[in-house]
């Protein structure tokens, strides 16, 4: 929501959306759906940025490894 706020102000040359998905582990189902809904819909989307849990600590120590690299 914050980068949405800082975002807001600015014109682009595309649409930006911010869309937020919960229960991923119990089978995608909203973003599965919404996917699909923007292929039928013929949307034309050129770019997706996924932070998912990022920044969550599994060990509880003072270290962050941030990979940003996708495969």
């Amino acid at each position: 929501m914050t980068a949405a706020e800082i975002l807001a102000p600015h014109p682009f040359q595309r649409t930006l959306r911010f869309v937020i998905f919960t229960g991923k582990e119990q089978g995608l189902c909203g973003s599965f759906a919404h996917a699909h809904a923007a292929v039928d819909a013929g949307e034309n989307i050129v770019a997706v940025l996924n932070p998912d849990m990022i920044a969550w600590d599994a060990d509880d120590d003072p270290i962050l490894r941030l990979h940003t690299h996708g495969g």
